[in-house]
């Protein structure tokens, strides 16, 4: 996916920005850069709020011109730096898609080889594999169609930290040396690992969701009270490092009173 941002500065400067998903990356991204004053240029463009919300180019190293360096250079241009971050906004995200189940001519290389988990009873391998492990994910989201996006990072640990591998490999693996076993890591182990991925995620959600609705009913029943008492109610409390070095002690205990209009009041008291 390419897209091409064109932008004219006050000054009269005309040049264009060229996006591709084909060089983003996770971290650090870099464009194509023309000016109607300088050559082209290579560099990460971001908006910068430093500089009214312009964009500013910054480039792998500073470019010369008449004879001074510059380790960025600015655009001038508040309706391109918009449109620039609207679009690299979508872009990244067909990007993210792209990566999480285009499968790519890499892909078929890996695929050809056998994935391997390797695991010694206490530690494992995570360099020995990923490559591979990530072209059988791109494969099963290529035949899998979801709307939910991975965090690769976490399905790595994931990959990594799966009960199941560990198992096979301590039971079922072949020893490769300094007390090792490695174990093919299977089609179905793949579908199970991603599934149990997005069960958790589910489950995670779905238990912070509750906290958050006990929560809620515990304030309104605290709340309740006061305006039965017309006392304030101790919401939490909790014990913090003393802060305050005019003071002989280390230990501090924080208390929060909320009252009948749901205020709350925090208090501190110093533990001798």
């Amino acid at each position: 996916m390419k897209k091409t941002i064109s932008y004219k500065t006050k000054t009269g400067t005309t040049g264009e920005i060229f996006l591709d998903t084909a060089e983003f990356t996770d971290n650090h991204n870099e464009f194509t850069v023309t000016s109607s004053k300088m050559e082209a240029i290579r560099g990460r463009v971001v908006v910068s709020k430093d500089h009214g919300g312009c964009l500013k180019v910054i480039p792998a190293k500073p470019i010369e011109i008449k004879g001074k360096k510059y380790g960025h250079i600015i655009i001038a241009d508040p309706a391109a730096a918009k449109e620039f971050k609207q679009t690299f906004d979508e872009m990244y995200e067909v990007y993210k898609w792209e990566k999480q189940t285009v499968v790519t001519e890499t892909d078929k290389e890996q695929l050809a080889k056998p994935a391997y988990f390797f695991y010694d009873g206490w530690e494992f391998k995570a360099d020995m594999y990923e490559h591979q492990v990530d072209a059988r994910v791109r494969r099963y989201f290529s035949t899998h169609p979801t709307d939910r996006m991975v965090n690769w990072y976490d399905l790595h640990d994931a990959f990594l930290k799966d009960d199941e591998l560990r198992r096979k490999a301590m039971q079922e693996g072949e020893s490769v040396g300094n007390g090792y076993n490695k174990v093919e890591i299977t089609d179905a182990d793949v579908a199970r690992i991603i599934e149990k991925y997005f069960a958790d995620i589910d489950a995670a959600a779905a238990a912070e969701k509750e906290a958050e609705e006990r929560e809620e009913n515990r304030r309104k029943e605290l709340i309740n009270k006061a305006k039965e008492t017309g006392e304030p109610q101790l919401l939490f409390r909790r014990f913090a490092w003393c802060d305050d070095p005019k003071e002989e002690c280390d230990v501090d205990v924080i208390e929060g009173y909320i009252d009948a209009d749901g205020n709350v009041e925090v208090t501190k008291q110093h533990l001798y």
